[in-house]
């Protein structure tokens, strides 16, 4: 199901992160590390710097919601909360897999992350997004409540702008759900 808008207003970026991805592309190599270093963190730390005032972005950490659901999302967006911002706090609200190889299998950890961040939440009414990408190729997802959607449209970082302003929106619609958030819980993330 398509549930990403057609049309999202475009975000400015700098020109320098256009440069990097395209230099990125250039000696692509197809493990985790590289697509995560290169092609993944500078594009999601393009769109967060707009929104950190709200929500904190999290790379390699730990989470369990319980003895089935539990390992290290590639990236995380969560609610910022100021007073303890070293620390991963719920609300969960994206999970992000990079993959080096086949999308379509990526989708079943991606799912199972997002399940573990609604888990966590403890809220089915807060909307968990999740993407898989190949740093080239990305598709989208959405949880809510025990439905799982995947947007049947795969985006390329060929079209950064488009890209970006699809995270732009993801990030949006994070912040929409703010309001809904009980701050006093903490996150377990001991292994």
């Amino acid at each position: 199901k398509n549930f990403i808008p057609a049309s999202l207003a475009n975000i400015d970026y700098p020109e320098a992160l256009e440069n990097e991805i395209a230099e990125a592309l250039e000696v692509y190599r197809s493990n985790e590390q590289f697509i995560c270093s290169f092609l993944i963190t500078p594009i999601l730390k393009t769109i967060w710097k707009k929104h950190r005032p709200k929500l904190n972005l999290w790379t390699g950490e730990f989470i369990k919601a319980d003895e089935q659901l539990a390992g290290i999302p590639d990236f995380l967006i969560s609610m910022l909360n100021e007073e303890q911002y070293q620390f991963l706090t719920p609300p969960l609200f994206v999970a992000i897999e990079a993959k080096k190889g086949e999308i379509d299998e990526a989708w079943g950890q991606c799912a199972a992350e997002m399940l573990a961040c609604q888990k966590i939440n403890n809220k089915s009414e807060i909307t968990i997004f999740g993407a898989v990408t190949t740093g080239k190729v990305w598709e989208f997802g959405k949880l809510y409540q025990n439905m799982l959607t995947i947007h049947t449209i795969p985006y390329s970082v060929g079209e950064l702008q488009k890209l970006l302003n699809i995270l732009n929106y993801f990030f949006e619609e994070v912040e929409k759900q703010l309001p809904l958030v009980d701050i006093t819980i903490i996150l377990n993330t001991d292994e």
